[in-house]
């Protein structure tokens, strides 16, 4: 298990990541496995980082994975435009588990609340297009 995170993630057609919404930071803080079972907890900036924190500047560059200089590891908040509310977490088998024919069942006690959109996504080793999505549980904004 890896987790892939440390950034901040833009949705924007030219990264690769157009299933990640434009709410969330990934920090490494908010998975962990208990019990043989994984948690991934959303907290919010503010919670973390102190009220009205979602106006200021966010700079992960030391611990960023993604292209340092970037929007992926750091953001200023501008006027109407602020930081990501949410801090989450992603994970990756990448190089870790595989498999050609099956199943994979999975149980999952989806998060609600305002800025959360949760989802569980599988993808293809061969493809980031190709993918597998289950449904979100999710309310409206």
């Amino acid at each position: 298990l890896s987790i892939n995170q440390e950034r901040i993630i833009q949705n924007n057609p030219r990264n690769n990541y157009l299933q990640d919404y434009p709410f969330n930071v990934y920090l490494y803080d908010n998975v962990h496995v208990r019990d043989g079972k994984l948690i991934i907890t959303p907290t919010t900036l503010e919670s973390k980082y102190g009220e009205d924190y979602v106006r200021q500047q966010l700079d992960l560059t030391q611990r960023c994975t993604g292209t340092i200089g970037t929007a992926d590891c750091t953001r200023v908040a501008s006027g109407p435009i602020i930081l990501p509310p949410v801090i989450t977490s992603k994970i990756n088998t990448k190089n870790r588990f595989s498999f050609k024919y099956g199943r994979v069942e999975v149980r999952a006690r989806m998060p609600t609340g305002d800025w959360l959109i949760p989802g569980i996504f599988y993808y293809q080793i061969i493809s980031k297009i190709n993918k597998c999505s289950l449904p979100h549980n999710s309310r409206p904004l």
